[in-house]
């Protein structure tokens, strides 16, 4: 599947301002499964203003927010080219880009290039690569390993930008070249 999401603006979202993904297992059903899906999705000119968890999160596979071994979302495959984006004021993260999400979420990968964004006034990370989500306050570890992040963070404007593997078993390589610090 391709998907464009391009010049928008957002502002004041209770959760999430854009949100791609390759699978979710289950959310509120007692099991699911959602593997071996493929997105390719370009996320261009957007303005994100004031969103409650994170302004854009990318993430390959999420079981579920409750960690059942029947939820489960295995093996996608996401690219995604994430250009010319304004996030501010977030109350989480910026950006979240994550292989595997909260829940069992095995083998999946993203492949990013993330560049020319401007991500500032975030109250945590603004700009976070990361292979197995180590939890926060509003997620729960990922449960899987085999999950990876590649690709590229460049040119961005943002005050933190970190990369890390996560959760045992997760990796990301991730390149970081010529990001600057918010005004």
């Amino acid at each position: 599947m391709a998907v464009t999401i391009r010049d928008n603006t957002l502002e004041n979202n209770a959760g999430v301002g854009i949100l791609t993904y390759g699978g979710i297992g289950a959310l509120v059903f007692p099991g699911g499964n959602s593997s071996n899906n493929i997105l390719d999705a370009r996320i261009e000119r957007n303005t994100v203003k004031n969103s409650s968890l994170f302004g854009i999160w990318i993430f390959g596979g999420l079981g579920s927010f409750d960690g059942a071994p029947t939820k489960v979302a295995n093996n996608n495959e996401v690219t995604d080219v994430v250009m010319d984006n304004t996030v501010t004021g977030t109350f989480g993260e910026g950006m979240l880009l994550n292989a595997g999400s909260s829940g069992v979420a095995n083998t999946n990968d993203v492949e990013l290039t993330v560049k020319k964004n401007t991500v500032c006034g975030s109250a945590t990370i603004d700009i976070h690569a990361i292979g197995g989500l180590l939890g926060n306050p509003f997620l729960p570890d990922n449960a899987g390993t085999g999950n990876t992040v590649e690709g590229k963070i460049s040119k961005n404007t943002a005050d933190s930008v970190v990369v890390e593997n996560g959760v045992a078993g997760n990796s990301t390589t991730v390149t970081q070249v010529e990001n600057d610090l918010c005004l």
